[in-house]
């Protein structure tokens, strides 16, 4: 019997080539080596190579996650509405917020280093226009929840032997920050063991006995993801609820593959 494709959901032809995907993904790991003493290694699960490919280099995403940190930081950036145009909106990050980025992470960020350009020269809507207006939380937000919620859903296939084979998936997802870099939610979730310097997946069946909540801790950032496998819509509103005051992003599809380049941000519940 041939192995299921978690993200397509089709069988791997014994002439395709399995790939052994990470359900932490190696791209945003600190660490070295995936098994080592005293952090939960998750495993792998089956998928074509042409589709874990798909997703891109996720050496991107441990930046965007990064970035995600700045946004929450008030002292890191502002925002500016330019005195000429109105249809010109500048989002300005300090640099060192940027410290260890690289040239050409800036400019997949589609960022702009004006630190040795004189401001009365970047200001101008003649040297703005030259540039690709672009949001920077959708370039940072979309890959973040699309490659966490790939490996969520791979945590609950390996772990807790979910099939791929879901008539749909329908994933909650929110954002935000602790103020303490050491807070934890060992009390509601139980013990858990990090699976990388700084970084837990807490996971837990929801009341229900159907749905799954999973929570991503990356330093103080926590990314939240409410599997919605029983029909109708009431505990995804009681889970919105519970957020009542941040926004909630919702991905509904057949097949994981199409959290690729998935925009999350424009879908809002």
């Amino acid at each position: 019997m041939n192995k299921i494709c978690y993200l397509c959901n089709e069988p791997i032809l014994p002439d395709q080539k399995i790939s052994g995907d990470h359900v932490y993904p190696k791209g945003i790991m600190k660490r070295e080596q995936p098994k080592v003493k005293g952090f939960d290694y998750a495993g792998k699960v089956d998928s074509h190579e042409n589709c874990n490919n798909e997703f891109g280099p996720e050496r991107f995403v441990k930046k965007a996650l990064q970035l995600i940190h700045v946004f929450f930081d008030p002292k890191c950036f502002n925002t500016f509405q330019h005195k000429k145009e109105e249809d010109i909106r500048i989002f300005a990050i300090i640099s060192e917020c940027l410290k260890d980025f690289t040239k050409s992470e800036l400019k997949y960020f589609k960022m702009i280093d004006v630190t040795n350009e004189e401001y009365n020269k970047w200001r101008e809507p003649e040297y703005l226009r030259q540039h690709e207006a672009v949001d920077p939380y959708k370039l940072t937000y979309n890959p973040v929840l699309s490659v966490l919620a790939k490996s969520s859903a791979s945590f609950l296939i390996k772990r807790y032997k979910l099939s791929p084979l879901q008539k749909s998936w329908r994933i909650l997802a929110l954002i935000n920050e602790s103020d303490d870099i050491n807070t934890d939610l060992d009390d509601y979730f139980g013990e858990t063991k990090p699976l990388d310097i700084g970084v837990t997946a807490y996971v837990r069946l929801y009341e229900n006995n159907e749905d799954y909540f999973i929570v991503y801790k990356y330093e103080k950032l926590f990314v939240y993801f409410f599997f919605a496998f029983k029909e109708g819509q009431d505990y995804i509103n009681q889970i919105k609820n519970i957020f009542d005051d941040q926004e909630a992003f919702l991905f509904q599809s057949d097949k994981l593959i199409n959290l690729i380049n998935y925009d999350w941000l424009s879908n809002r519940i």
